[in-house]
């Protein structure tokens, strides 16, 4: 039996920031039952709803949003570690987020946000969240000190001198992302957003190891790759801008930040929606040969928390910017899978 909330609300403020006291409605989140929320849009104010909560199992979180009315919305959904999902468009919308790691443990928070509108309207949140694990026996003893085996997908790869060359240049591209990511023994540097290994895997096991084994991509699919290593490329020239615009912002208190920011926001605009058409397409099954590859929507939410800090750090500064720990940690394994994405992307039919 979904858990009922009304969130309505009489809040005599311009800007309506609810904040939902969790433990009144979700006395038990590490069931997986749906959750449902529901929400009043006002007519005279900006609104504002968030829903805090806890999750302790890895797994997917998915939050679908509807409500009535024309109103567009804007949805966040935002993890511990930095993970960020984020949608904006009129009702429906669902967003999803996969947690692979326990750096994704913790307390996650949905937002939603409107602007003013003419008509009152209601809406409804579900949240779905992974569920607990089967019990299962107690795990054999450890029967000695054999070392670890190297998991196939951490073990180096070369490129033949008979190979042709877009074949050659990307195992080249793709042994230069499993040098980033793992030791000689096997031992990972680090994977904040969970999605390294599988596209790893992906890579060597489907296309490099055995060609045969994987059917050719369509040429929507390589569109799509080629269109994600576009926006890894684009996310790059912001962490690395020059342009004087984005690197000179003005001080707080100058007559010129609020011009500023506005410039800002439209510069970098047309990325952010790039990234959000890129999840919309994965979600709606518009590249049906990735819905089952868990590394597209990780490495699609990685990306974007990195865009969101970079953008932040020109705004407020780099001390003060948030996800500044995963984008250091994450986006030079990013930079280089997009390098893979679009090698793959080029390479002939077999």
């Amino acid at each position: 039996m979904p858990v009922i909330f009304d969130a309505q609300r009489s809040v005599q403020r311009r800007v309506a920031a609810l904040i939902l006291p969790l433990a009144l409605v979700w006395p038990a989140l590490g069931l997986s039952a749906d959750r449902r929320f529901r929400f009043d849009l006002p007519t005279d104010r900006v609104f504002e709803f968030s829903i805090p909560f806890e999750v302790d199992q890895l797994g997917r979180i998915d939050a679908a949003v509807d409500w009535d009315g024309s109103r567009p919305l804007v949805l966040r959904l935002e993890g511990p570690d930095g993970t960020v999902s984020r949608r904006a468009g009129p009702s429906p919308q669902s967003l999803r987020a996969e947690i692979a790691f326990a750096s994704g443990l913790g307390t996650w928070t949905l937002t939603l946000r409107g602007l003013p509108a003419r008509e009152r309207a209601t809406g409804s949140v579900v949240l779905s969240l992974p569920p607990p694990p089967t019990p299962v026996g107690d795990p054999p003893a450890s029967s000695g000190s054999t070392p670890p085996t190297i998991e196939p997908w951490a073990l180096p790869i070369t490129s033949r001198s008979a190979d042709p060359p877009p074949l050659r240049a990307l195992i080249d591209a793709v042994e230069a992302l499993r040098r980033n990511v793992v030791l000689a023994d096997g031992t990972r540097l680090g994977d904040p957003c969970g999605w390294q290994a599988e596209l790893l895997v992906y890579l060597r096991t489907a296309i490099i190891a055995d060609p045969t084994l994987a059917p050719p991509l369509t040429e929507a699919s390589r569109r799509y790759l080629r269109r994600t290593a576009d926006a890894i490329e684009a996310i790059e020239a912001l962490n690395n801008s020059t342009d004087p615009l984005l690197v000179s912002a003005p001080t707080e208190d100058s007559p010129t930040r609020r011009a500023w920011e506005s410039l800002m926001r439209a510069r970098l605009q047309p990325l952010e929606t790039e990234l959000d058409e890129l999840e919309r397409l994965l979600r709606e099954g518009h590249v049906p040969e990735f819905e089952t590859q868990p590394w597209v929507p990780r490495l699609l939410a990685c990306a974007t928390t990195c865009e969101r800090y970079w953008s932040e750090a020109l705004r407020i500064g780099p001390e003060l910017a948030p996800h500044r720990d995963v984008a250091s940690k994450a986006w030079p394994a990013i930079r280089l899978a997009g390098d893979a994405l679009r090698r793959l992307a080029d390479l002939p039919l077999i």
